[in-house]
């Protein structure tokens, strides 16, 4: 069948509107979203803990330092409520009456519309945008390209259960490393949580949105023809976005 669709744009607003429809079909919407959100919050966090580290090298009073802890420290809470939330969340949508019966009809969707042959190509997009992000470390871009790779492979095998999967592993592996937030607090340290994990969980998070995007794209009428260049564009952005986050 020949796609019937019009120009794609490739901007950031143009993919995470597509995304965004894309969830809101099965009703994971407000699950992805507040899934990224979780990192802007850890963002945050970082970025008053380096003020405070700023502080303390600069030799300004303990109370100025104290402050900036315990902000950082308020933002990792406020992030692991996060967390909280988008896992019960999550937990009741796939636990509705319809999810069993919607889980076979997009794995019967995808293999109509020769989803293998559209992963395959998905995988393709998302390795040529790693090689032209020409701040990102090999071995950053070589674990991105295995997390993607793994995730798009796998939907062939278990459909949407495995980016959704994906996103729960992901999203328990960050709240365990934002549990000893009294580290933060006390001693204004971030040592134990390490930066290329986040790193890691951030972009396991954005590639279980794409993937998972990306099989419900070919349950949705014409989507499976005109939105792929918009999840692969989205996913590059939320790749650059992870890295800035712990830049």
């Amino acid at each position: 069948m020949v796609c019937g669709c019009g120009k794609v744009g490739l901007d950031r607003a143009r993919s995470n509107q597509a995304i965004d429809e894309i969830a809101e079909y099965v009703g994971l919407r407000e699950v992805f979203d507040q899934s990224l959100d979780v990192y802007r919050a850890e963002s945050i966090a970082r970025q008053f803990l380096r003020k405070a580290q700023r502080a303390e090298r600069l030799q300004y009073e303990t109370a100025i330092v104290s402050m900036h802890l315990r902000s950082a420290a308020r933002e990792l809470r406020q992030a692991i409520r996060q967390i909280d939330a988008v896992l019960l969340r999550l937990e009741n949508r796939t636990e509705q009456s319809d999810w069993n019966e919607l889980l076979i009809n997009i794995q019967r969707s995808f293999d109509e519309h020769e989803g293998v042959a559209g992963s395959e190509a998905m995988k393709e997009r998302f390795r040529e945008s790693l090689l032209e992000l020409d701040g990102l470390e090999p071995d950053m871009a070589a674990t991105a390209w295995t997390i993607a790779a793994i995730a798009f492979d796998e939907l062939s095998r278990s459909g949407l259960t495995g980016p959704v999967d994906l996103l729960r592993r992901s999203l328990l592996s960050t709240r365990a490393d934002l549990t000893n937030i009294e580290l933060v607090e006390s001693r204004g340290s971030l040592s134990e949580l390490s930066v290329n994990q986040s790193q890691v969980d951030c972009i396991s998070v954005a590639v279980a949105i794409a993937a998972a995007a990306f099989i419900v794209c070919c349950f949705i009428p014409w989507c499976w023809c005109c939105q792929s260049v918009a999840i692969a564009a989205f996913l590059a952005v939320a790749v650059v976005a992870c890295l800035d986050i712990y830049g």
